[in-house]
């Protein structure tokens, strides 16, 4: 009996993106940057196509483009440069300010340790005696038969025991190929100048083998792709821009330090449920600072910051998310959790940045050919 070509097609088509997506993970830092550099110039083409109803020329215009693009980042490199160097001025000054007004607290501290010492181990010259009795302990492991510590049987056991237990392999031992972060930026900056330049190229080759069957198919595909992960992204997005009022107001009254960092951190952190809570570690220092230049206290300082957290998640919860983004709408966080973990696991910090995408478009290909092999519709 001859197989159903449409079911031969669909078995072909997810064998196809099976190896594509495996050639990709293996040899990500090659084609990640060029993919990551066409779709966000494919994403700019819209915007620069307006430009070039002013300036004709398209190299000229993209030169424009990418020199201002250039000079804004510099800018806002020294504006950020600025509030850094006064915040880490101000932690400096507050960790001098509390040595120096708890070292009565310190010496007292270290003088209970050594009382304690002393009534464990009385001797006049403690330091001495600890160095000299280390001294005889590490001189005899060498003898099996003595009481002391046998440092190399130790070490061969552990040795032993480690190979019990599952390690990673380093990168002379691996076979897959290892790209350096360097690399990978390097890459993406210079396929992005490059791509900018050719864009015309490639609409070129898009108007002629875009087309037809492929046309149909990968409009399917961006239809998923949109409802599934894209549509997610910005109604997310409008909850953030919602809460992020609250979080930078209360940072400013409170003038907390790092500012400058925290805010963009926590604008990517609440994309993924309840991770942003993992800023309180560096805002508990930032309360640090505020006792220390203020009369109230770090636990009054932190207590609002948390509440902060606390009343925002109320509001996310109960309202924002009820009204902006509906029932069940894209990616299950807990699928996404598990995906950005997989991901950056196998491709390091590469993968916390495409973690969740390539995963949307993974389930994409999965529910629309994979699943109908199994599930009949009635």
């Amino acid at each position: 009996m001859l197989p159903n070509p449409k079911l031969k097609t669909i078995l072909l088509q997810i064998l196809g993106f099976g190896l594509a997506l495996g050639i990709l993970v293996y040899y990500y830092g090659i084609f990640l940057p060029f993919l990551a550099a066409l779709f966000l110039g494919l994403g700019l083409q819209a915007f620069l196509k307006k430009l070039q109803k002013k300036i004709k020329n398209w190299d000229l215009l993209v030169s424009l483009f990418l020199t201002s693009l250039v000079l804004l980042l510099l800018s806002g490199t020294v504006f950020l440069g600025a509030f850094l160097n006064r915040d880490f001025q101000r932690f400096s000054k507050s960790i001098a300010i509390l040595l120096v007004e708890n070292q009565e607290n310190l010496d007292a501290g270290a003088e209970k340790i050594k009382d304690y010492l002393q009534v464990i181990y009385p001797s006049e010259n403690l330091s001495s005696d600890l160095k000299n009795d280390l001294q005889k302990l590490l001189n005899n492991t060498t003898d099996s038969s003595s009481s002391a510590i046998n440092f190399n049987a130790l070490g061969e056991s552990l040795t032993k025991l480690q190979g019990f237990l599952p390690t990673r392999k380093s990168k002379e031992e691996s076979s897959s190929p290892t790209f350096s972060s360097l690399y990978i930026w390097g890459s993406f900056l210079l396929y992005f100048v490059l791509i900018l330049y050719q864009l015309p190229y490639f609409q070129k080759v898009k108007e002629r083998y875009y087309k037809g069957f492929m046309a149909e198919r990968g409009q399917a595909f961006w239809q998923d792709f949109d409802q599934s992960f894209l549509r997610y992204f910005r109604l997310r997005t409008k909850v953030i821009l919602w809460l992020m009022p609250l979080y930078l107001l209360a940072f400013i009254l409170l003038d907390m330090p790092g500012i400058s960092l925290i805010s963009p951190a926590l604008f990517l952190l609440l994309y993924i449920p309840y991770f942003h809570y993992f800023l309180l570690i560096p805002i508990a220092l930032g309360c640090v600072v505020l006792s220390v230049e203020n009369p109230q206290s770090f636990l009054f300082f932190f207590s609002i910051s948390t509440g902060v957290f606390i009343l925002a998640s109320i509001l996310e919860e109960a309202l924002l998310i009820p009204r902006i983004m509906e029932k069940n709408i894209g990616m299950n966080p807990v699928i996404m959790v598990l995906g950005l973990s997989f991901w950056t696991f196998t491709l390091g910090n590469l993968g916390i940045l495409i973690g969740v995408p390539i995963t949307s478009l993974v389930l994409i290909y999965t529910k629309r050919y994979l699943l109908p092999l199994y599930l009949k519709e009635p």
